[in-house]
């Protein structure tokens, strides 16, 4: 028999600390007379660049906002499983407590009075988990629960992130949070950067550009137009109230509170980015997160990014995706469902199962072909679409702006 015996030290991890916007004080009156007071237009109005126009919006707006809603750390706190109640927390803790005098004196009574206990818990908590689903479906089946309601018991993967990520690279442990950093910038800079790679030159001689050429014939080129307030005041609204806090520390919750007030400054900074072909820089600052994705986490390429963009800029995106979606209805295959409002995946479901009856019909084989490609957005040659947007009829000024996008 060979025994090892390994002295190490682990460093304690302590609980970490989340940044969270007080509204103890809160006075949603006080609030919107603040924001009125300001002379947001004439701000806007006398910068001629629309960087320094949104510079100067946000750091008056943020003055504000962060009078009556200070922003305060507080310990993270673990989500509960959603089918814990009071009956089995208390059962666990019993659970917990005979399971440590039964490890502090080990005789028959102490392990029998753990085993009963352990099994009331697992017989408390199928009824949980019964009653819970129970209560999910009153009403009927929803499509928009049945992920959340799912997921918890199947996979926790991409559903949290850690604070402290430790990597290996060259057969080393990387545990210092700036290299982890610095590590995963290199990686995801360079992950693509030879996917897809092609010899081709873009220009007017490219398949997919003649192919365009010979079927599309417009005779009006699309311009970004000015939007009215209305189109910012109704995607405020609709932006989900918990979605992250972005660079600039502007919550969704206080945009929806302040948006009849400063509606009209971002119509104003939307209209003087169409005018410039410029997006403001600050909006394109994001917060990146990996998310574990599969297999080891010590291996860098076993995670995914996830980019937390401010709230405003969704306003922005909005404003450029209303008018090129309006612009592209009448040039998309009527089977195209990716990204269009009124399709999904029921109307190609639809499509490919009446296809497929047709062909069973006429006594046909069927076949079906699955593909996943790897780092898909990441191989986009950016240069062949904006090339198909300006031939599809989209301006040089229109092509611009999306380019510095």
């Amino acid at each position: 028999m060979i025994a090892i015996q390994i002295k190490g030290h682990t460093a304690s991890v302590s609980n970490p600390f989340v940044a969270y916007r007080s509204f103890r004080n809160f006075s949603h009156e006080n609030f919107v007379n603040d924001l009125e007071q300001i002379d947001f237009e004439l701000l806007i109005d006398q910068e001629q660049d629309v960087n320094v126009a949104y510079e100067k919006f946000e750091t008056v707006y943020m003055e504000v906002n962060d009078k009556p809603i200070p922003l305060k750390q507080r310990k993270k706190i673990n989500k509960p499983t959603p089918f814990m109640n009071k009956e089995l927390r208390k059962a666990i803790y019993l659970k917990n407590m005979f399971f440590n005098k039964y490890n502090k004196i080990r005789s028959n009574e102490n392990w029998e009075l753990y085993r009963k206990q352990r099994n009331q818990v697992n017989k408390i908590k199928r009824n949980s988990v019964r009653n819970y689903f129970l209560e999910i479906c009153v009403g009927g089946p929803k499509d928009k629960d049945f992920w959340p309601t799912i997921k918890p018991f199947l996979t926790n993967k991409g559903s949290h992130f850690e604070n402290n990520v430790i990597l290996s690279k060259d057969g080393e442990i990387i545990n210092n949070q700036a290299e982890v950093a610095e590590t995963f910038n290199d990686y995801l800079v360079n992950v693509a950067k030879d996917i897809g790679a092609v010899s081709r030159s873009v220009d007017q001689d490219h398949p997919s550009i003649k192919a365009i050429s010979e079927h599309v014939h417009l005779d009006n080129e699309m311009e970004f137009k000015p939007i009215q307030t209305t189109l910012v005041e109704q995607p405020i609204y609709k932006i989900g109230i918990k979605k992250a806090t972005g660079k600039d520390c502007i919550s969704v919750k206080t945009l929806k509170l302040s948006n009849p007030t400063i509606a009209k400054p971002i119509t104003m900074l939307i209209n003087k980015s169409f005018e410039q072909c410029e997006f403001p820089k600050k909006l394109k600052e994001a917060q990146v997160v990996p998310l574990h994705k599969k297999n080891s986490q010590l291996e860098v390429g076993n995670y995914r990014p996830v980019s937390i963009l401010p709230a405003i800029s969704k306003t922005f995106e909005r404003a450029i995706y209303t008018q090129l979606l309006k612009f592209f209805d009448n040039i998309f295959h009527p089977y195209l469902s990716a990204f269009r409002p009124g399709y999904g995946c029921n109307t190609v479901l639809m499509k490919i199962i009446e296809g497929w009856k047709k062909a069973i019909d006429k006594n046909k084989y069927i076949a079906a072909v699955f593909m996943d490609l790897s780092k898909a957005f990441d191989c986009l040659p950016h240069d062949l679409l904006l090339l198909k947007m300006k031939m599809y009829g989209l301006s040089d000024s229109a092509c611009t702006k999306l380019s510095v996008r």
